[in-house]
């Protein structure tokens, strides 16, 4: 029989987000992921919040979707990430500098890449805006 502390730890936040719906996961994917070698693993998953529960006052907007907008790509020797812009003033108050909102395309395993490390990219290239839609969901480990 599993313990309080083994049944809390299994339902605790990890992390909160705007988790894309399928058909934007699949948009990510095949746009900007087709031509990547074996050694990147591809994510497209999410745009994350904040790490852990949502602060309170998103609380009851769990379920609600939430459109973002790429804005600008980047790319290091361990991350793939297109920059968004979340069209949600509340939402634009979670990232100040230099966190920024964020989908991470995928991570070079090769080169020890972790899905975190897209928080430092630092070159960004210009690319055509494109309109993505997701849920606002706490993620749990």
């Amino acid at each position: 029989m599993k313990t309080y502390e083994q049944f809390s730890k299994k339902s605790r936040v990890s992390y909160s987000c705007v988790l894309l719906n399928p058909e934007f996961h699949q948009l990510l994917k095949n746009t900007y992921c087709n031509e990547l070698s074996e050694d990147w693993k591809i994510y497209c998953h999410h745009m994350t919040i904040c790490m852990g529960e949502l602060p309170p006052d998103l609380k009851s907007r769990i379920g609600e979707e939430i459109e973002i907008e790429t804005v600008k790509i980047g790319q290091d020797d361990k991350a793939f990430v297109v920059k968004v812009n979340p069209l949600d003033d509340e939402l634009q108050t979670y990232y100040t500098p230099p966190k920024f909102p964020h989908v991470t395309l995928a991570v070079n395993t090769i080169n020890n890449g972790k899905p975190f490390m897209s928080n430092k990219i630092g070159n960004w290239d210009a690319i055509e805006n494109m309109k993505l839609y997701g849920r606002i969901t706490e993620i749990k480990n």
